[in-house]
């Protein structure tokens, strides 16, 4: 898996976001985190889902997931923490905190909606591709052009296909199924649905800084060790995942893959911590990966004690100037994997 890294607008995501997130969660108002979702890309593409299977899209779902959280005077500041990023970091710690703040279980659709809000609003590196949502491709009308309606028997072979048995019995409950020429969704017009598949005609811009693929980070890893105990250690709450998400991580979801985030202020330390650092070849690096992964191929008598931790890494450049790029513009960094 590719991991990135972005700039992290850290005063957007603690005046904007985690604010809405404490009205959502702390005092039951979801209206402000409504009106950004709906902003959002993940929003957008939902529009297009079909009308049988709305109830699966994602602020349906983390609405009731909401919904249905416990309440109490313990849970109320456990809310209150998790969405306030200025006492959350400081407890987030993993290798030091037992338990830090964190709800009763993870919701995938919470932290869905979560990294949908950090990638539109948090993520000044991020150029996601332009799309103008004209009124065609808002309101999906029927034609005489568009693709033939998928039937209800076809709807449920593929949410069996998917294991989704109990949403099935629960569309045969709720959903009166009309015939062929009344399906129970709207029709997409062509053009939208070729523009929706069509992902291999899109020139996907930069979307940060890649610092490698997993296990190589531990290159980075083991290269900051040598050089700064403090280095090391910030990396690790930024990639390694010694840093409690609020709402989990999950590794290759679009919007669940954040690992990790550094503040302006943890940035800007682990800048000046690189001051003086001796950048690595990367040619060099990867000759020197190659060789271990051909010695690790040896027999355990002729094989080296050497461990991965220990090869130079390829990125590190592209770490360092992205470091200094962010302190430069006073942003934190925030990384994916996926």
């Amino acid at each position: 898996m590719i991991v990135r890294i972005q700039g992290f607008a850290w005063e957007v995501y603690t005046g904007r976001v985690m604010p809405a997130f404490a009205r959502w969660l702390v005092d039951g108002d979801d209206t402000h985190t409504y009106h950004l979702f709906e902003q959002t890309r993940c929003a957008q593409e939902e529009l297009f889902v079909p009308q049988p299977m709305r109830q699966l899209r994602t602020w349906t779902r983390a609405k009731a997931f909401a919904q249905g959280l416990p309440r109490g005077p313990h849970t109320h500041q456990e809310y209150a923490l998790l969405c306030d990023p200025g006492q959350f970091t400081p407890l987030s710690d993993r290798y030091v905190q037992t338990h830090p703040p964190q709800l009763y279980q993870d919701s995938e659709a919470l932290r869905t909606v979560w990294g949908a809000l950090v990638q539109q609003f948090c993520l000044p590196w991020y150029m996601s591709p332009e799309f103008e949502m004209t009124p065609e491709l808002a309101s999906p009308v029927n034609t005489s052009e568009a693709l033939p309606p998928m039937e209800s028997s076809e709807l449920i072979s593929l949410l069996q296909s998917a294991g989704l048995n109990d949403l099935i019995d629960s569309l045969h409950q709720s959903t009166p199924w009309k015939t062929p020429s009344q399906p129970p969704h709207e029709h997409l017009p062509e053009e939208v649905l070729h523009r929706l598949l069509a992902d291999d005609n899109v020139d996907v811009p930069s979307n940060g800084v890649i610092i490698g693929r997993l296990p190589t980070t531990l290159h980075l890893r083991g290269w900051l060790a040598s050089h700064a105990v403090r280095a090391m250690a910030l990396f690790e709450f930024l990639a390694c995942g010694r840093r409690a998400m609020p709402f989990g991580y999950q590794a290759g979801d679009p919007y669940g893959n954040y690992i990790g985030y550094l503040t302006p202020t943890e940035t800007a330390l682990l800048a000046s911590s690189l001051e003086d650092i001796s950048i690595p070849d990367p040619h060099e690096a990867e000759t020197d990966y190659h060789t271990f992964l051909q010695e690790r191929q040896l027999s355990t008598s002729k094989r080296t004690s050497r461990l991965i931790d220990e090869v130079q890494p390829a990125y590190a450049g592209v770490f360092v100037d992205a470091i200094r790029i962010a302190t430069q513009q006073q942003l934190g960094l925030i990384c994916s994997i996926g």
